[in-house]
């Protein structure tokens, strides 16, 4: 892994633990959360990109990005202006490339939640006495 790759990882990995949930428009579930901020799968969804690629990304296997992917995350992890050009630097992308759609209301993050909730259903249970 080069260092660029990691400073771009360590950048989107910094940005998706200060973004909680709520202000991304997820609904939290009940009780504790292991991760600060939004999970992998989160971030993957509103950006609308696989979970395996925005890993790679956040762990420097992929270094990369195309504009359109780079706009797509910045968007769902709500960055600034000056952010977002740190994150174009980063993966060494011209921002002045990249064309932009209107925002057409975001992804439905109802369907997330019936997702998570559906999977917390399927997990096992086991039954005794201690």
């Amino acid at each position: 892994m080069n260092r660029s790759s990691s400073a771009l990882g360590d950048f989107l990995k910094s940005r998706r633990e200060r973004l909680q949930p709520s202000e991304a428009g997820i609904q939290p579930l009940p009780g504790r959360r292991r991760t600060p901020g939004l999970r992998r799968e989160e971030v993957s969804y509103l950006a609308n990109i696989s979970v395996t690629y925005y890993a790679w990304l956040e762990q420097g296997k992929e270094v990369n990005p195309s504009p359109e992917v780079l706009l797509s995350i910045s968007k769902a992890l709500q960055l600034d202006e000056d952010e977002q050009k740190h994150l174009f630097d980063l993966a060494n992308v011209d921002v002045a490339s990249v064309v932009t759609v209107p925002n057409n209301g975001g992804p439905d993050t109802g369907v997330l939640q019936k997702i998570r909730l559906r999977s917390l259903q399927e997990q096992p249970v086991i039954y005794g006495t201690v």
